[in-house]
Protein backbone atom coordinates (compact mmCIF):
# COMPACT_ATOMS: atom_id res chain seq x y z
CA UNK A 1 0.00 0.00 0.00
CA UNK A 2 1.37 3.18 -0.96
CA UNK A 3 0.96 6.35 1.62
CA UNK A 4 0.07 9.92 0.51
CA UNK A 5 3.37 11.11 1.73
CA UNK A 6 4.63 8.64 -1.10
CA UNK A 7 2.96 9.34 -3.64
CA UNK A 8 3.29 13.00 -3.27
CA UNK A 9 6.86 12.98 -3.31
CA UNK A 10 7.08 10.82 -6.63
CA UNK A 11 4.63 13.55 -8.07
CA UNK A 12 6.75 16.15 -7.09
CA UNK A 13 9.95 14.31 -8.47
CA UNK A 14 7.68 13.88 -12.17
CA UNK A 15 7.70 17.79 -12.07
CA UNK A 16 11.87 17.85 -11.78
CA UNK A 17 11.03 20.94 -9.41
CA UNK A 18 10.10 22.52 -6.07
CA UNK A 19 7.40 26.00 -6.76
CA UNK A 20 3.83 26.51 -6.63
CA UNK A 21 3.02 25.04 -9.78
CA UNK A 22 4.35 21.43 -8.60
CA UNK A 23 3.03 21.60 -5.38
CA UNK A 24 -0.69 22.43 -6.65
CA UNK A 25 -0.58 20.20 -9.39
CA UNK A 26 0.71 17.63 -6.52
CA UNK A 27 -1.95 19.03 -4.47
CA UNK A 28 -4.75 18.07 -6.98
CA UNK A 29 -4.10 14.95 -7.10
CA UNK A 30 -3.98 13.77 -3.74
CA UNK A 31 -7.42 12.77 -2.92
CA UNK A 32 -7.09 11.68 0.89
CA UNK A 33 -7.13 13.86 3.68
CA UNK A 34 -3.86 15.52 4.13
CA UNK A 35 -1.23 18.87 5.29
CA UNK A 36 2.11 18.21 3.40
CA UNK A 37 5.33 19.66 4.70
CA UNK A 38 8.26 20.17 2.63
CA UNK A 39 11.72 22.16 3.64
CA UNK A 40 13.67 22.90 0.58
CA UNK A 41 17.38 22.98 0.03
CA UNK A 42 17.08 26.90 0.81
CA UNK A 43 15.60 26.27 4.50
CA UNK A 44 12.34 27.55 3.06
CA UNK A 45 9.20 25.57 4.24
CA UNK A 46 6.48 24.89 2.55
CA UNK A 47 3.03 23.85 3.73
CA UNK A 48 0.27 22.78 1.39
CA UNK A 49 -2.94 22.37 3.53
CA UNK A 50 -5.72 19.79 2.42
CA UNK A 51 -8.24 19.10 4.83
CA UNK A 52 -6.64 18.57 7.68
CA UNK A 53 -6.41 21.61 10.34
CA UNK A 54 -2.64 23.43 10.47
CA UNK A 55 -1.59 26.12 13.04
CA UNK A 56 1.53 27.60 12.83
CA UNK A 57 3.02 29.82 15.79
CA UNK A 58 6.60 32.24 15.04
CA UNK A 59 9.11 33.08 17.98
CA UNK A 60 12.32 34.85 17.39
CA UNK A 61 13.69 33.17 14.49
CA UNK A 62 11.84 29.59 14.62
CA UNK A 63 8.60 28.23 14.18
CA UNK A 64 6.48 25.23 15.39
CA UNK A 65 3.33 23.77 13.89
CA UNK A 66 1.11 21.18 14.67
CA UNK A 67 -2.91 20.57 13.58
CA UNK A 68 -4.41 22.58 16.05
CA UNK A 69 -3.54 25.60 18.04
CA UNK A 70 -4.47 23.65 21.48
CA UNK A 71 -1.94 20.90 20.81
CA UNK A 72 0.41 23.64 20.32
CA UNK A 73 -0.70 25.74 23.48
CA UNK A 74 0.07 22.50 25.01
CA UNK A 75 3.76 21.98 23.82
CA UNK A 76 4.72 25.61 24.43
CA UNK A 77 2.98 25.28 28.11
CA UNK A 78 5.26 22.37 28.76
CA UNK A 79 8.44 23.71 26.84
CA UNK A 80 8.14 26.87 28.93
CA UNK A 81 8.09 29.37 25.93
CA UNK A 82 6.54 33.05 25.87
CA UNK A 83 3.68 34.08 23.56
CA UNK A 84 4.26 33.67 19.40
CA UNK A 85 4.94 36.52 17.72
CA UNK A 86 2.54 35.73 15.31
CA UNK A 87 -0.44 32.42 14.97
CA UNK A 88 -1.30 31.10 11.02
CA UNK A 89 -4.01 28.90 10.41
CA UNK A 90 -3.92 28.40 6.73
CA UNK A 91 -7.24 27.31 5.36
CA UNK A 92 -7.66 24.54 2.88
CA UNK A 93 -6.32 25.28 -0.50
CA UNK A 94 -3.91 27.38 0.57
CA UNK A 95 -0.31 26.42 -0.19
CA UNK A 96 2.15 28.85 2.00
CA UNK A 97 6.18 29.44 1.46
CA UNK A 98 7.98 30.55 4.24
CA UNK A 99 11.46 31.49 3.92
CA UNK A 100 14.10 31.43 6.00
CA UNK A 101 14.22 35.03 6.70
CA UNK A 102 10.27 34.75 7.56
CA UNK A 103 8.80 36.17 4.54
CA UNK A 104 5.68 34.27 3.70
CA UNK A 105 4.52 33.75 -0.03
CA UNK A 106 1.10 32.05 -1.00
CA UNK A 107 -0.58 30.68 -3.59
CA UNK A 108 -3.98 28.29 -3.65
CA UNK A 109 -5.24 25.03 -5.42
CA UNK A 110 -8.68 23.20 -5.58
CA UNK A 111 -8.88 20.64 -3.52
CA UNK A 112 -10.61 17.60 -4.00
CA UNK A 113 -14.03 17.19 -2.83
CA UNK A 114 -14.12 14.19 -0.34
CA UNK A 115 -17.10 11.84 -0.36
CA UNK A 116 -16.87 12.59 3.04
CA UNK A 117 -17.55 16.61 2.91
CA UNK A 118 -19.84 16.02 0.27
CA UNK A 119 -22.36 14.27 2.34
CA UNK A 120 -22.02 16.78 4.91
CA UNK A 121 -22.53 19.73 2.96
CA UNK A 122 -25.36 18.47 0.89
CA UNK A 123 -27.45 16.44 3.82
CA UNK A 124 -29.13 18.25 6.90
CA UNK A 125 -29.21 15.26 8.64
CA UNK A 126 -25.67 14.21 8.68
CA UNK A 127 -24.68 18.07 9.73
CA UNK A 128 -27.41 18.12 12.48
CA UNK A 129 -25.65 14.94 13.83
CA UNK A 130 -21.92 15.93 13.92
CA UNK A 131 -23.19 19.43 15.14
CA UNK A 132 -24.64 17.66 18.47
CA UNK A 133 -21.50 16.25 19.14
CA UNK A 134 -20.26 17.19 22.65
CA UNK A 135 -17.64 19.92 22.03
CA UNK A 136 -14.92 17.69 24.04
CA UNK A 137 -14.38 15.49 21.44
CA UNK A 138 -12.56 18.02 19.25
CA UNK A 139 -9.46 16.47 19.99
CA UNK A 140 -10.18 13.07 19.30
CA UNK A 141 -11.81 14.30 15.74
CA UNK A 142 -8.06 15.66 15.46
CA UNK A 143 -5.95 13.23 16.32
CA UNK A 144 -8.16 10.61 14.84
CA UNK A 145 -8.05 12.71 11.44
CA UNK A 146 -4.36 13.05 11.41
CA UNK A 147 -4.13 9.34 11.47
CA UNK A 148 -6.39 8.95 8.64
CA UNK A 149 -9.20 8.25 10.64
CA UNK A 150 -12.49 9.59 9.59
CA UNK A 151 -15.00 11.34 11.92
CA UNK A 152 -18.13 9.27 10.81
CA UNK A 153 -15.68 5.97 11.73
CA UNK A 154 -15.16 8.03 15.39
CA UNK A 155 -18.50 8.67 15.82
CA UNK A 156 -19.85 5.23 14.94
CA UNK A 157 -17.28 3.59 18.10
CA UNK A 158 -18.66 7.00 20.16
CA UNK A 159 -22.25 5.33 19.72
CA UNK A 160 -21.27 2.37 19.90
CA UNK A 161 -20.07 2.94 23.18
CA UNK A 162 -16.35 2.82 23.42
CA UNK A 163 -14.57 5.61 25.43
CA UNK A 164 -12.49 8.30 24.43
CA UNK A 165 -9.65 6.97 26.00
CA UNK A 166 -10.11 2.79 23.77
CA UNK A 167 -10.46 5.24 20.75
CA UNK A 168 -7.23 6.81 21.30
CA UNK A 169 -5.51 3.38 22.16
CA UNK A 170 -7.16 1.77 18.41
CA UNK A 171 -5.60 4.92 16.49
CA UNK A 172 -2.12 2.29 17.02
CA UNK A 173 -4.01 -0.60 16.01
CA UNK A 174 -5.74 0.86 12.46
CA UNK A 175 -6.32 -2.32 10.98
CA UNK A 176 -8.44 -3.18 14.02
CA UNK A 177 -10.03 0.36 14.03
CA UNK A 178 -11.34 -0.19 10.58
CA UNK A 179 -12.43 -3.52 10.80
CA UNK A 180 -14.55 -2.70 14.22
CA UNK A 181 -15.82 0.92 12.22
CA UNK A 182 -16.66 -1.06 8.77
CA UNK A 183 -18.78 -3.51 10.68
CA UNK A 184 -20.23 -1.03 13.09
CA UNK A 185 -20.65 1.10 9.99
CA UNK A 186 -21.95 -1.31 7.93
CA UNK A 187 -24.74 -2.24 10.65
CA UNK A 188 -26.34 1.19 10.57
Amino acid sequence: METDSYVAVQLLEQQKTLDFDSLQSMAEAVEDSFVFTVLDKDNSIWFVVGDNPLCVMFYDGYLIYASTQQILCKAIKKLRLKAPTDILEPKEGEILKIDRTGRMTTSAFTPKTSYEHWWRRYSPYYRDYYEDTPENYDDLFSVAKAFGVSADEVQALLDYGCSEEEIEEMLYDLSLLHEVTGELLYAY
